[in-house]
């Protein structure tokens, strides 16, 4: 069987690419998959941002004991208000993002939100892991807050060995994320992102 992570920004999937030694990437199943024939079905921004996405390279996979050869895909995930806040605190700590992503220092986190709502970065984790009919492709997700437990659990299932994480990418400088939030900017990602708290269990409460 042949494991490959998909790693949404800030998730925490530096962690575990560098550890199993694989390219880091952003990819999303649907740039993975760009040339299916239900590409049509979408609109032309979602097409234009996932074709960008063809110039990263493709997500390498690992490959496991099980003769299967089934492509295994395990999500990366964490709470979405924390990782929207994580994506903030980077761009404010980042020349090259702040040019990018059109930030300035005086601007709070709901003007850079709707600035750059349709960027990649402030997709949903859940536009990451779903084709182009809409359909949730993964196999198993990981959460960023139990990530090393979580891993393992899933490659015992496969029969592959156990591995200690070295966190990576932390934040340049310590923050709060609760502090960062604003009503805005907690109203937007709990409707934009609902499919997250869905899918991976996290809570709507702060």
């Amino acid at each position: 069987m042949k494991i490959i992570f998909l790693h949404p920004h800030k998730t925490g999937g530096t962690a575990v690419t560098r550890k199993f030694n694989v390219v880091r990437t952003h990819r999303t199943y649907k740039s993975i998959n760009f040339f299916s024939k239900d590409i049509l079905k979408n609109n032309f921004k979602d097409i234009l941002l996932n074709l960008r996405l063809l110039n990263q390279p493709k997500p390498e996979f690992i490959n496991t004991k099980t003769r299967n050869k089934k492509l295994y895909y395990i999500g990366i995930v964490r709470n979405p208000y924390r990782r929207i806040c994580s994506w903030f605190n980077n761009v404010q700590n980042d020349k090259f993002h702040q040019k990018r992503f059109n930030y300035n220092k005086n601007m709070d986190m709901f003007e850079f939100i709707k600035k750059n709502e349709n960027s990649l970065p402030l997709k949903p984790m859940t536009y990451w892991f779903t084709d182009w009919s809409g359909n949730l492709i993964i196999d198993k997700f990981i959460r960023n807050e139990n990530l090393q437990n979580d891993l393992n659990i899933i490659l015992k299932e496969l029969d592959y060995r156990n591995i200690n994480l070295e966190y990576i990418n932390r934040a340049k400088k310590e923050y709060n994320y609760k502090k960062i939030l604003d009503e805005n900017s907690i109203s937007w990602i709990a409707n934009n992102h609902h499919e997250d708290f869905k899918n991976f269990g996290y809570s709507k409460e702060i």
